[in-house]
């Protein structure tokens, strides 16, 4: 009697780099690499306990991966930059 063939289970690809993100046994230069997936960031920003200040410093840098708009400028009614629609008129 055959066993039958397993079938692979499905994977979430974010939820697995996140997990890798969270373990404390995971290399500095792999986790670098994994920096700059915006969930895996995260993860690794909230769950670290062991970050150097260097890297805490690459985390901030790289941030949330939401665009913040510039100091002093407004998004205007296309959700532009007032000064990109200026440019461009």
């Amino acid at each position: 009697m055959q066993t039958p063939p397993r079938l692979p289970v499905p994977v979430h690809l974010d939820e697995v780099l996140k997990a890798l993100a969270r373990n404390a046994r995971l290399p500095v230069p792999l986790l670098r690499r994994l920096l700059q997936h915006g969930g895996a960031r995260e993860e690794a920003a909230r769950w670290r306990s062991d970050l150097t200040d260097q890297v805490a410093e690459e985390i901030d840098t790289l941030g949330n991966g939401k665009a913040e708009p510039r100091a002093g400028l407004q998004p205007g009614p296309s959700g532009r930059d007032e000064a990109q629609a200026g440019a461009q008129r």
